[in-house]
């Protein structure tokens, strides 16, 4: 898909895969036209956009709509080369897995009051301004494994990074304490939790 306003549009649309496609060149490389985008999901929910290539496009990837669009998977494409790699308006509990973004004019990724978004292994760099922008009131987002150099938060806005935790309980080097009672609590939720305190998961055993 080349040279067109919209690569691909999906308003009040649910449940689509979108799977391998390229939209280069929207509207001769129109980086200002702001709300346009390579593949726009508009008050849409529960798609899958995968194995897209999305370049020279003022967005690679629209989510938004003025209802927002909830529940979608954004995996595994290639943005490059956009005014801004993927914006998000308005919408919340989508996933944002495997990308890679780079190169983008302004942001690799912009979060506009959008809540819930959770960012898994994806690789963003190279962006004019920021790699990643949170504005207006988006919370409750998360990201694990992905790499980026840039971020900005606006202060009614934030983004929690979170990292792989092992716990070993160890008498000495080799030999680790065995059937510990565990209970393992983060922002005032039981992430682990042996029997004493109510929960199912394994005491430790003899590697800690």
């Amino acid at each position: 898909l080349d040279d067109s306003q919209y690569g691909m549009y999906f308003g009040s649309s649910d449940y689509n895969i979108i799977r391998n496609n390229t939209v280069i060149s929207q509207m001769s490389n129109c980086y200002s036209c702001i709300s346009y985008g390579g593949i726009r999901l508009g008050d849409s929910d529960n798609n899958t956009i995968i194995v897209n290539n999305v370049t020279l496009s003022a967005i690679g990837v629209t989510i938004g709509g003025s209802l927002g669009s909830h529940d979608n998977t954004i995996s595994n494409n290639n943005l490059s080369n956009n005014n801004i790699g993927i914006d998000f308006y308005a919408s919340k509990n989508n996933k944002v897995e495997g990308n890679v973004i780079k190169d983008s004019t302004s942001f690799g990724i912009q979060i506009r009051d959008s809540e819930h978004i959770s960012f898994w292994n994806n690789t963003i760099a190279s962006s004019g301004t920021f790699d990643l922008k949170f504005l207006g009131n988006s919370t409750e987002n998360i990201g694990k494994n992905t790499t980026f150099s840039t971020i900005a938060v606006d202060s009614n806005a934030n983004f929690a990074i979170y990292n792989d935790l092992t716990l070993k309980f160890m008498k000495n080097a080799t030999l680790g304490f065995e059937n510990l009672e565990v209970e393992i609590v983060s922002d005032d939720t039981t992430k682990y939790s042996t029997s004493y305190y109510g929960g199912s998961d394994s005491k430790t055993n003899s590697n800690g």
